[in-house]
Protein backbone atom coordinates (compact mmCIF):
# COMPACT_ATOMS: atom_id res chain seq x y z
CA UNK A 1 0.00 0.00 0.00
CA UNK A 2 1.36 3.63 -1.15
CA UNK A 3 -0.88 6.66 0.83
CA UNK A 4 -4.05 4.41 1.19
CA UNK A 5 -3.66 2.72 -2.47
CA UNK A 6 -2.98 -0.48 -3.77
CA UNK A 7 -0.29 -0.84 -6.17
CA UNK A 8 -0.51 -3.50 -9.07
CA UNK A 9 3.38 -3.79 -9.97
CA UNK A 10 3.59 -6.94 -12.43
CA UNK A 11 6.12 -7.06 -15.04
CA UNK A 12 5.30 -4.58 -17.82
CA UNK A 13 2.49 -6.40 -19.90
CA UNK A 14 2.75 -6.54 -23.73
CA UNK A 15 1.53 -3.45 -25.60
CA UNK A 16 2.08 -1.14 -22.50
CA UNK A 17 2.30 2.83 -22.95
CA UNK A 18 5.52 5.05 -23.23
CA UNK A 19 5.27 7.82 -22.02
CA UNK A 20 3.25 10.34 -23.77
CA UNK A 21 4.82 12.86 -26.10
CA UNK A 22 1.67 15.44 -25.51
CA UNK A 23 3.21 19.16 -24.06
CA UNK A 24 0.61 21.14 -22.26
CA UNK A 25 2.64 23.32 -21.18
CA UNK A 26 0.38 26.51 -23.40
CA UNK A 27 -1.62 28.71 -20.64
CA UNK A 28 -4.92 27.21 -21.86
CA UNK A 29 -4.41 23.85 -19.95
CA UNK A 30 -5.24 23.96 -16.23
CA UNK A 31 -4.95 21.16 -14.71
CA UNK A 32 -3.03 17.21 -15.50
CA UNK A 33 -3.70 14.64 -13.85
CA UNK A 34 -1.01 11.95 -14.85
CA UNK A 35 -2.40 9.52 -12.27
CA UNK A 36 1.03 7.73 -11.71
CA UNK A 37 2.46 5.01 -9.14
CA UNK A 38 2.84 7.13 -5.71
CA UNK A 39 1.58 10.14 -7.00
CA UNK A 40 -2.24 9.13 -8.18
CA UNK A 41 -3.84 12.39 -7.05
CA UNK A 42 -1.16 15.09 -8.51
CA UNK A 43 -1.47 17.76 -11.12
CA UNK A 44 1.06 18.34 -12.88
CA UNK A 45 0.15 21.65 -13.87
CA UNK A 46 -1.39 23.41 -10.79
CA UNK A 47 -2.50 23.14 -7.51
CA UNK A 48 -5.53 20.93 -8.38
CA UNK A 49 -4.64 17.50 -5.93
CA UNK A 50 -7.53 15.44 -5.82
CA UNK A 51 -8.80 13.91 -2.89
CA UNK A 52 -10.24 10.29 -2.08
CA UNK A 53 -13.32 9.54 -1.77
CA UNK A 54 -12.65 5.82 -1.61
CA UNK A 55 -9.15 5.06 -3.09
CA UNK A 56 -8.90 3.55 -6.32
CA UNK A 57 -6.17 0.96 -7.33
CA UNK A 58 -2.70 2.51 -9.41
CA UNK A 59 -2.19 0.07 -11.78
CA UNK A 60 1.22 -0.17 -13.31
CA UNK A 61 0.51 -2.81 -15.59
CA UNK A 62 -2.00 -1.79 -18.20
CA UNK A 63 -1.99 1.87 -19.05
CA UNK A 64 -1.40 4.75 -21.50
CA UNK A 65 1.06 6.94 -20.76
CA UNK A 66 3.65 7.72 -18.11
CA UNK A 67 4.01 4.42 -15.66
CA UNK A 68 0.48 3.67 -14.60
CA UNK A 69 -3.06 4.69 -13.94
CA UNK A 70 -6.03 4.83 -12.04
CA UNK A 71 -8.09 1.80 -11.71
CA UNK A 72 -11.67 1.93 -10.49
CA UNK A 73 -14.34 -0.43 -8.85
CA UNK A 74 -17.40 -0.22 -8.97
CA UNK A 75 -17.67 -2.43 -5.81
CA UNK A 76 -15.71 -0.52 -4.16
CA UNK A 77 -16.87 2.57 -4.53
CA UNK A 78 -13.93 4.65 -6.06
CA UNK A 79 -14.15 7.77 -6.75
CA UNK A 80 -11.87 11.18 -6.21
CA UNK A 81 -12.60 14.56 -5.96
CA UNK A 82 -11.65 17.79 -5.68
CA UNK A 83 -14.15 20.87 -3.66
CA UNK A 84 -14.64 23.90 -5.84
CA UNK A 85 -13.09 26.07 -3.08
CA UNK A 86 -10.01 24.03 -3.16
CA UNK A 87 -9.64 24.47 -7.26
CA UNK A 88 -7.07 27.02 -8.32
CA UNK A 89 -8.07 30.21 -9.61
CA UNK A 90 -8.88 30.25 -13.06
CA UNK A 91 -10.08 26.23 -13.20
CA UNK A 92 -12.88 25.88 -15.83
CA UNK A 93 -16.37 26.55 -14.54
CA UNK A 94 -15.00 27.31 -10.91
CA UNK A 95 -17.59 29.38 -8.57
CA UNK A 96 -16.85 32.94 -8.56
CA UNK A 97 -14.54 32.67 -11.65
CA UNK A 98 -15.71 34.00 -15.19
CA UNK A 99 -14.22 30.99 -17.69
CA UNK A 100 -17.00 29.19 -18.56
CA UNK A 101 -15.66 27.62 -21.81
CA UNK A 102 -13.62 24.07 -21.36
CA UNK A 103 -12.65 20.80 -22.73
CA UNK A 104 -11.51 18.11 -21.15
CA UNK A 105 -9.66 15.06 -22.88
CA UNK A 106 -8.39 11.11 -21.06
CA UNK A 107 -7.77 7.42 -21.72
CA UNK A 108 -10.38 5.03 -20.36
CA UNK A 109 -10.49 1.40 -20.66
CA UNK A 110 -13.72 -0.25 -19.25
CA UNK A 111 -13.65 -3.24 -17.19
CA UNK A 112 -17.62 -3.72 -17.38
CA UNK A 113 -20.73 -1.73 -17.69
CA UNK A 114 -23.40 -2.60 -15.59
CA UNK A 115 -24.75 0.70 -14.89
CA UNK A 116 -24.10 4.52 -15.92
CA UNK A 117 -20.70 5.20 -14.73
CA UNK A 118 -19.83 8.91 -14.25
CA UNK A 119 -16.26 9.25 -15.52
CA UNK A 120 -15.38 12.76 -15.37
CA UNK A 121 -17.07 16.38 -14.24
CA UNK A 122 -17.96 18.97 -12.22
CA UNK A 123 -21.52 18.35 -10.99
CA UNK A 124 -23.74 17.54 -8.26
CA UNK A 125 -27.74 16.13 -8.80
CA UNK A 126 -30.11 19.06 -7.16
CA UNK A 127 -27.22 21.74 -8.58
CA UNK A 128 -28.43 24.48 -10.79
CA UNK A 129 -25.29 24.43 -12.79
CA UNK A 130 -22.53 21.70 -13.54
CA UNK A 131 -21.83 19.78 -16.84
CA UNK A 132 -20.33 15.48 -16.73
CA UNK A 133 -19.36 12.94 -19.06
CA UNK A 134 -20.19 9.50 -18.52
CA UNK A 135 -20.83 6.21 -20.03
CA UNK A 136 -24.51 5.01 -20.45
CA UNK A 137 -25.33 1.25 -19.87
CA UNK A 138 -25.62 1.43 -23.88
CA UNK A 139 -22.16 1.73 -24.43
CA UNK A 140 -21.76 5.38 -25.56
CA UNK A 141 -20.51 8.52 -23.91
CA UNK A 142 -22.88 10.95 -23.20
CA UNK A 143 -22.10 14.97 -22.30
CA UNK A 144 -24.32 16.80 -20.25
CA UNK A 145 -24.64 20.11 -18.66
CA UNK A 146 -26.88 21.76 -16.39
CA UNK A 147 -28.68 24.96 -16.85
CA UNK A 148 -29.32 27.77 -13.74
CA UNK A 149 -32.98 26.08 -13.85
CA UNK A 150 -31.30 22.80 -12.44
CA UNK A 151 -32.57 21.17 -15.80
CA UNK A 152 -29.95 18.88 -17.70
CA UNK A 153 -29.37 19.02 -21.36
CA UNK A 154 -27.80 15.68 -23.17
CA UNK A 155 -25.85 14.92 -25.85
CA UNK A 156 -24.56 11.49 -26.51
CA UNK A 157 -22.07 9.96 -29.61
CA UNK A 158 -23.58 6.98 -31.38
CA UNK A 159 -20.47 5.11 -31.23
CA UNK A 160 -20.85 1.71 -28.87
CA UNK A 161 -17.80 1.58 -26.46
CA UNK A 162 -16.13 -2.15 -26.16
CA UNK A 163 -15.77 -3.56 -22.37
CA UNK A 164 -11.44 -4.45 -22.58
CA UNK A 165 -10.95 -1.58 -25.22
CA UNK A 166 -8.40 1.65 -24.32
CA UNK A 167 -9.75 4.63 -26.10
CA UNK A 168 -9.39 8.18 -25.93
CA UNK A 169 -12.48 10.61 -25.08
CA UNK A 170 -12.02 14.84 -25.64
CA UNK A 171 -15.08 16.97 -25.05
CA UNK A 172 -15.21 20.90 -25.07
CA UNK A 173 -17.92 23.28 -24.25
CA UNK A 174 -18.42 27.08 -24.98
CA UNK A 175 -20.87 28.54 -23.14
CA UNK A 176 -21.27 31.76 -25.01
CA UNK A 177 -22.63 29.99 -28.00
CA UNK A 178 -23.32 26.54 -26.25
CA UNK A 179 -21.16 24.72 -28.46
CA UNK A 180 -20.34 21.33 -27.78
CA UNK A 181 -18.08 18.69 -29.69
CA UNK A 182 -17.06 14.55 -28.55
CA UNK A 183 -14.34 13.02 -30.08
CA UNK A 184 -13.51 9.33 -29.37
CA UNK A 185 -10.44 7.96 -30.78
CA UNK A 186 -8.97 4.60 -30.98
CA UNK A 187 -4.86 3.78 -29.77
CA UNK A 188 -3.81 4.76 -33.34
CA UNK A 189 -5.64 8.00 -33.55
CA UNK A 190 -8.18 6.84 -35.45
CA UNK A 191 -11.88 8.25 -35.11
CA UNK A 192 -14.47 5.98 -33.64
CA UNK A 193 -17.53 6.45 -35.53
CA UNK A 194 -18.20 9.97 -36.36
CA UNK A 195 -17.50 13.08 -33.94
CA UNK A 196 -20.83 14.84 -32.36
CA UNK A 197 -21.14 18.30 -32.76
CA UNK A 198 -23.85 20.80 -32.34
CA UNK A 199 -24.80 24.16 -30.86
CA UNK A 200 -28.42 24.45 -27.99
CA UNK A 201 -30.15 27.46 -27.09
CA UNK A 202 -29.45 27.35 -23.33
CA UNK A 203 -26.40 28.37 -21.49
CA UNK A 204 -24.82 26.11 -18.35
CA UNK A 205 -25.61 27.20 -14.98
CA UNK A 206 -22.42 27.75 -12.97
CA UNK A 207 -22.29 26.00 -9.24
CA UNK A 208 -20.24 25.25 -6.53
CA UNK A 209 -19.91 21.76 -7.17
CA UNK A 210 -17.20 18.87 -6.43
CA UNK A 211 -14.98 17.98 -9.87
CA UNK A 212 -15.02 14.48 -9.65
CA UNK A 213 -13.22 11.62 -11.45
CA UNK A 214 -14.27 8.15 -11.47
CA UNK A 215 -17.89 7.98 -9.60
CA UNK A 216 -19.70 4.56 -10.32
CA UNK A 217 -17.57 3.00 -12.67
CA UNK A 218 -16.04 -0.08 -13.46
CA UNK A 219 -12.91 1.39 -15.71
CA UNK A 220 -9.39 2.89 -15.76
CA UNK A 221 -8.27 6.29 -16.40
CA UNK A 222 -5.02 8.14 -17.55
CA UNK A 223 -3.72 11.44 -19.09
CA UNK A 224 -6.94 13.57 -17.88
CA UNK A 225 -6.20 16.76 -19.08
CA UNK A 226 -8.31 19.86 -18.65
CA UNK A 227 -7.91 23.26 -20.40
CA UNK A 228 -10.55 26.55 -20.35
CA UNK A 229 -11.22 26.59 -23.96
CA UNK A 230 -13.45 24.47 -26.67
CA UNK A 231 -10.95 22.01 -28.73
CA UNK A 232 -11.23 20.96 -31.86
CA UNK A 233 -11.20 17.53 -33.13
CA UNK A 234 -7.36 17.68 -34.25
CA UNK A 235 -6.62 19.11 -30.98
CA UNK A 236 -7.94 15.77 -29.67
CA UNK A 237 -6.32 13.77 -32.48
CA UNK A 238 -3.20 14.94 -31.59
CA UNK A 239 -3.32 14.12 -27.68
CA UNK A 240 -4.80 10.39 -28.88
CA UNK A 241 -1.95 9.87 -30.75
CA UNK A 242 1.02 11.97 -28.27
CA UNK A 243 1.79 14.50 -30.56
CA UNK A 244 -0.04 17.79 -28.96
CA UNK A 245 2.15 20.92 -28.81
CA UNK A 246 5.03 19.10 -30.90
Amino acid sequence: MIGGKKILMAAAAAGAAAASGNDFSAATFKALWRFEPGNLYADSIGGNTLQEGTAPDSDAVDFKEGAGCAQFVRENGDFLYIPDIDLDPEFPCKSGETNDDFSIAFWCKFASIPVTSYLVGKWAFGAAGGWMVRLLTSGTIQFSYVRDTGSWINFSHTSVLLVGTWYHVGVGFENTNHDHIICIHDTDGNAVGTHKVGTHWAAMGIAATDFKVGYNMDARIDEAVHADTKLTAADFQKMALGTYGS
